[in-house]
C-alpha cells in the first residue's frame, strides 16, 4: 500500500510540472542581455548589474509564455526599501514594495502563453537608494523594436518635478 501511494505520488507530481511551468522550468536571462532596453540614468560601470538611483528610469523587454519573473536587488538601507511600477502589455500598472535585499518578483499571473512585453519603473526618488537589476527569468526572451534614434531628454528639479531631480526622455 505504501509504495502504491508513492507511486501515485511521484505520477501526480510528473503531470502537473508537464501541465504548468514551475519557476524551475524558467531560463535566466542576464541584465545585459541585449535584448533588454534601458531608459534613463543608469550606472553601467558593471554592465551585468546595472545600478538605478532616479525614479523614472525604466527597463523594457519581451517574453514569451504564462510566467516571467524579474530579479532586482535592493539597497535596502533600514526600514526603507524601493517601489517599483509594473506594466505588462500596456495595461493595469501595478506598484509593488519589495521587501528584501534579493527580491524574485512573479509577474502578473494568468497570462496566456503568447507574447508580452514588461516595464519597470523605479517609482521611489534616490535617497531611498539604489536597486540593481538582475535579470528575467522567463520561457524566452524575445527582440523588441529598435529605440528611436531622436530624443530629447528634460532635467528638472524639484520646482520642476516636485521633489529631487528626474529626467524624462521623450521621442
Amino acid at each position: 500500500m505504501r509504495y502504491l501511494s508513492l507511486v501515485f505520488f511521484v505520477l501526480t507530481g510528473s503531470i502537473c510540472a508537464i501541465g504548468r511551468p514551475g519557476p524551475d522550468d524558467l531560463k535566466l536571462f542576464k541584465a545585459d542581455d541585449p535584448r533588454i532596453q534601458y531608459y534613463g540614468r543608469i550606472d553601467n560601470s558593471n554592465p551585468s548589474v546595472p545600478r538605478i538611483w532616479a525614479p523614472g528610469v525604466y527597463i523594457v523587454a519581451k517574453f514569451k509564455g504564462p510566467k516571467c519573473q524579474v530579479l532586482i536587488n535592493d539597497e535596502a538601507g533600514g526600514a526603507n526599501h524601493n517601489y517599483l511600477e509594473i506594466v505588462i502589455d500596456g495595461k493595469d500598472p501595478y506598484r509593488i514594495k519589495l521587501t528584501q535585499k534579493e527580491n524574485v518578483l512573479d509577474v502578473r499571473e494568468g497570462l496566456s502563453d503568447g507574447e508580452h512585453t514588461v516595464l519597470i519603473c523605479k517609482d521611489t526618488e534616490s535617497n531611498i537608494g539604489y536597486i540593481d537589476f538582475i535579470g528575467f527569468k522567463c520561457e524566452k526572451l524575445l527582440s523588441l523594436p529598435a529605440k528611436p534614434k531622436r530624443k530629447i531628454e528634460y532635467f528638472g528639479d524639484s520646482i520642476t518635478s516636485d521633489n529631487g531631480m528626474i529626467s524624462i526622455t521623450l521621442i
